[in-house]
């Protein structure tokens, strides 16, 4: 380099000097140095340079790893440090200095940053710096100065007046356009977001003074950032936001009076993505992920008392807003996960400060990008935390929300848009927390179906839910009218048995697991309802589980339920009235009892004209018939306390046909078609009651299981044990119900026993009362009985022996008669075995056994009677009791037929059949 030196001038000038250092990289170097000594200032004691001027500067600096600088390394290694000699170096004053005028021009600076694992370069061009009478010791007057530099299309503009003797500065400062990547160098180890993009500007007025104390402050300072993009670390490649634009004016600052004034926060154009993986860990949170060690106390901790006497900061921001914005939300936490975005987000916030108290007004809203709108505004405080809000959803599509329904459920949200609108108002002041909600809510368009099945479970034209009264501390919620209109519910049971509406809940296996109920501590929640009103409901029931299907709707079901509550003692009433198949009406009336309560509830159930072909397949399964035609009335009545229902079901059959017998395993073994006639009265109806009694908590109970079990039971008893479904004409008669299958005959005779004809009177009003019936007569013959009456009866007719004859006369003929047939022993020794006197009855019996014993009835006999006996049971029914005659039917005569031993009569047995 070259150095020119006059000492007249006081003046030095040193030109094209080029440093390097050990390793031959350049470290500094300058085109021209120039030096002017102020010379009658030295007078004064005053080091004086009138004028320093650097022109086109380099100057390349080092941070090294463990934070060294080249420089400070370069000169250690040149200059040993002089040993100590234990003695405390004198403390002269420093020199008082004074710069008449500092210019550096076109000054260029590389900083090379080694102490982080990647190394990093920063080209400082265009460095201008200008200072003019600047002194170190204390004078009157400021000094102005000028700092400029350029870092690409970054820059850096810095001017104002100083002093320094005290050190005082006042000016402006403008960082302009810096780039992200000179940002992150020096602050991603400290921030938890990796910054990818962005260009920050800011400009501010400052004051500075250090005397006594330091005194900072700024004012009109403004902050522009564009193009912002952060993400999470190095080797995620999602970004988690984006911001176009972010303006911050009227910042002010004073350390002194520890404030801080922000103006209006404007941010335009934000993106964010927020995501929750399948750990639930959410992904802006992840870098907090570790907390802090709780063994190690916070830095304010370990500070000393004195730290709470200081004057706590004061801050205040006027306005935030947000514009034109969005958001996605990411699941994977549900099974389904959820992938929802949020666009035209907005967010006003106005009076934010320190004063956590203080209440801060705000209006946001947003479009959800399946469909729908919310907005929220009013008015929070932060500590204690109050909300005031106007909430409002208009046309949400609940669709979006089946992966979180689905945690819970196993339906599928196939449409339905919602829309309510109300006031919310939280305060936590105090535990617990409180709060109200007051508005309205309608669901519209709703379609439901179990999850992975596309079939429809329920639909609805509009859920109306008006007003809306809610209470959190105490649980308290009270709708004035709950309003469905058109809700169709599709119920089926698969072939396997299976109702689609099973298993709809589902279990959380965490809880069940641990077994905890953590509601049971907790007060149950008082809710009532004032009115269920229900618009032409329509339910649709099919069983697949018969062949072919049954298939049957209730629609048109319109109707009321007043007063739905679970506080005693609210008593509901209930009206519902409907169609079942098009032809039905259906009416369906009580009272509810508070719920939880243990009053009981009332159900009346009342149906006519239903028509019975839709039960076909129950009747083709159970009893092996279809059926042909007749119709249903129904009049049920429950009482409910509890789990516990008792009640009566009055099941009114008109002119039931069964149609062809179906193959069934199921069907019970009987003659059903005879049961089914049993039961029919003259008008050709079949009326039951049945009771049901049970626990509806019991898994095994099932009502319609239970009446129809109680049925099938009927008619097969009124099958297998015909005249026992006689009993109440028979009751009417002084007969035993079992007495009625058969009449008695005297023996040898077509004579009636004594009070069998009753038996024929209850016979003949039975089958006017059931013309589909019909009586199978058969004439019966006993040969035990029948077989001697005839006998004595010929024996009687050869001997003319009649009742008018007397006792001697008759003793005379058949003392004779034993005689002439030879008969042994002699009458001397018959008398004389059997120990009867003469002239009695005893000895004629005994005479007419012998008699008896020796003949022989001809061929034929006792079928003749037999048939006899029927002829004559045909003629009394059709002639005397008046029975139709296409309901009676002879059949073959029975010559070996049973007794009553008891009265000594013969039985002619009945068959009742169906025509």
């Amino acid at each position: 380099p070259g150095v020119e030196v006059n000492p007249f001038a006081m003046t030095v000038t040193v030109s094209d000097l080029a440093a390097r250092d050990g390793s031959g990289e350049p470290v500094l170097q300058f085109d021209r140095l120039h030096l002017d000594l102020g010379f009658l200032q030295l007078f004064r004691g005053i080091i004086a340079f009138d004028a320093i001027e650097l022109e086109t500067p380099f100057v390349r600096t080092d941070l090294l790893d463990g934070y060294g600088v080249n420089f400070i390394r370069d000169w250690q290694s040149h200059n040993q440090s002089p040993q100590d000699d234990g003695r405390t170096p004198a403390r002269d004053e420093p020199p008082k200095l004074y710069f008449g005028r500092v210019v550096l021009t076109n000054g260029e600076l590389l900083l090379r940053d080694f102490s982080q694992e990647q190394e990093a370069r920063f080209e400082v061009e265009s460095l201008n710096v200008t200072l003019n009478d600047l002194a170190t010791f204390s004078r009157e007057g400021n000094s102005p100065y000028r700092f400029n530099a350029v870092i690409g299309d970054q820059s850096v503009s810095w001017d104002g007046e100083l002093t320094l003797a005290p050190f005082t500065s006042r000016g402006k400062l403008e960082i302009a356009d810096i780039s992200h990547t000179t940002l992150a160098h020096f602050t991603n180890q400290y921030l938890p977001y990796e910054l990818r993009s962005g260009r920050f500007t800011l400009t501010s007025e400052y004051s500075l003074s250090i005397a006594d104390r330091l005194q900072v402050s700024t004012s009109n300072g403004v902050v522009n950032i564009r193009d912002l993009a952060l993400g999470l670390q190095a080797d995620d490649e999602n970004t988690i936001l984006t911001l176009a634009e972010f303006n911050l004016d009227d910042i002010g600052f004073d350390l002194g009076r520890r404030q801080l004034d922000l103006g209006v926060m404007d941010l335009v154009g934000a993106r964010a993505e927020l995501a929750r993986n399948a750990d639930g860990q959410i992904n802006i949170l992840a870098p907090f992920a570790s907390g802090t060690n709780p063994e190690q106390g916070s830095p304010a901790a370990d500070q000393d008392d004195r730290v709470a006497e200081v004057e706590p900061w004061r801050w205040s921001l006027e306005t935030v807003q947000l514009r034109n914005s969005a958001l996605r939300w990411r699941d994977a936490l549900p099974a389904a996960p959820a992938d929802m975005t949020f666009s035209k987000v907005s967010l006003d916030l106005t009076g934010l400060s320190h004063d956590l108290a203080a209440p801060v007004r705000y209006k946001t809203s947003l479009a959800v990008s399946d469909g729908g709108r919310l907005s929220a505004q009013g008015q929070a405080s932060i500590a204690p935390f109050t909300l005031e809000a106007g909430l409002s959803g208009d046309n949400l599509a609940l669709i979006q929300a089946n992966p979180y329904v689905q945690q819970a459920m196993a339906l599928d949200i196939q449409d339905g848009w919602l829309d309510f609108d109300g006031d919310l108002n939280l305060d936590h002041q105090v535990d617990p927390w409180t709060g109200t909600f007051s508005g309205r809510a309608e669901v519209t368009s709703l379609e439901l179906a179990r999850e992975a099945n596309p079939q429809k479970l329920l639909t609805l034209a509009s859920l109306r839910l008006a007003p809306i009264e809610y209470n959190l501390a105490p649980g308290r919620l009270e709708v004035g009218t709950l309003t469905l209109t058109e809700p169709q519910v599709a119920v089926q049971r698969s072939k396997s048995g299976k109702l689609n509406l099973a298993d709809i809940a589902k279990s959380d296996p965490a809880r069940d697991s641990n077994g905890d109920d953590t509601s049971a501590s907790q007060a149950p929640l008082i809710f009532r309802i004032g009115e269920v009103a229900l618009n032409d409901g329509t339910l649709t029931y099919a069983d697949r589980s018969l062949e072919p299907t049954l298939a049957t709707r209730l629609h048109q079901l319109t109707g009321s339920v007043y007063g739905v509550s679970n506080v005693a003692p609210q008593e509901g009433r209930l009206n519902i009235t409907g169609k079942v198949d098009d032809r039905a009406d259906l009416q369906v009336q009580g009272s509810l009892a508070a719920l939880g309560s243990d009053r009981a509830s009332t159900l009346e159930l009342t149906l006519e004209q239903m028509g019975l072909t839709t039960l076909s397949p129950y009747f083709a399964r159970f009893l092996g018939y279809s059926v042909d035609g007749g119709k249903l009335a129904l009049d049920l009545n429950y009482a409910l306390k509890g789990s516990q229902v008792t009640g009566s079901n009055r099941i009114l059959f008109d002119r039931l046909e069964l149609g062809p017998a179906v193959a069934s395993d199921q069907a019970v073994n009987a003659p059903i078609k005879l049961g089914l006639a049993l039961l029919r009265d003259s008008q050709d109806q079949i009326e039951l009651n049945l009771p049901v009694e049970g626990d509806l908590s019991d898994p095994g109970f099932q009502i319609h299981r239970i009446v129809g079990s109680a049925f099938m039971n009927l008619v097969v008893k009124a099958a297998t044990s015909p005249f026992s479904m006689l009993g109440s004409i028979a009751d009417l008669a002084g007969l035993n119900e079992n007495e009625l299958g058969a009449v008695g005959y005297k023996p040898g005779s077509v004579s009636l026993g004594a009070g069998e004809a009753d038996k024929l009177k209850v016979l003949a009003e039975a089958l006017s009362e059931r013309p589909k019936l019909a009586l199978d007569l058969r004439g019966a013959a006993a040969p035990a009985l029948d077989g001697p009456a005839l006998l004595r009866e010929a024996l009687f007719e050869d001997l003319e022996i009649t009742a008018q004859l007397d006792v001697g006369e008759r003793k005379k003929r058949l003392e004779q008669a034993y005689q002439e047939a030879g008969l042994s022993p002699s009458l001397d020794r018959l008398r004389a075995d059997k120990r009867v006197p003469e002239e009695t009855q005893e000895w004629l019996e005994t005479l007419i056994s012998a008699l008896t014993e020796a003949r022989t009835l001809p061929d034929g006999a006792l079928r003749q009677l037999a048939r006899s006996r029927g002829d004559s049971l045909f003629r009394l029914l059709l002639q005397k009791h008046k029975v139709a005659g296409e309901q009676l039917y002879k059949r073959e005569a029975n010559a070996d037929a049973p007794v009553d031993s008891e009265r000594q009569l013969v039985m002619a047995p009945f068959e009742l059949k169906v025509r």
